[in-house]
């Protein structure tokens, strides 16, 4: 699976499944070179949703999908990550799937993470 095709189903979780007369549904295609098999979301509010998958990749946006940013943590790079709660554009935690399996905690948006 590409990754245009993985970011178009994490778009499509952030819409309604069945929408008002007053709602307008769109989709809109993003293309990141990332390579990532996508498998953990959390939506914050209307903005802010966190991403998480394979390859120790770890994404983020704060402006509703219209731009992305992606991290991995130092020293869990080859993580299978298949879970992140999000508590905040600042706050989030991750799981990988792995053997040791291990949580990540973040309190500054992903730039230092905390074995925990």
């Amino acid at each position: 699976m590409n990754s245009s095709l993985r970011v178009f189903i994490i778009l499509v979780l952030f819409l309604p499944f069945q929408p008002t007369k007053a709602q307008k549904v769109f989709f809109k295609e993003l293309s990141v070179s990332i390579e990532s098999s996508f498998r953990g979301i959390s939506v914050v509010d209307d903005s802010v949703a966190w991403v998480c998958g394979s390859n120790g990749i770890i994404g983020r946006t704060r402006n509703a999908g219209a731009t992305w940013e992606f991290m991995k943590i130092e020293g869990a790079m080859d993580s299978d990550f298949r879970s992140i709660h999000a508590f905040s554009s600042r706050e989030a935690v991750v799981a990988n799937a792995g053997s040791p399996a291990s949580i990540y905690k973040t309190l500054d948006g992903g730039d230092k993470w905390q074995l925990v």
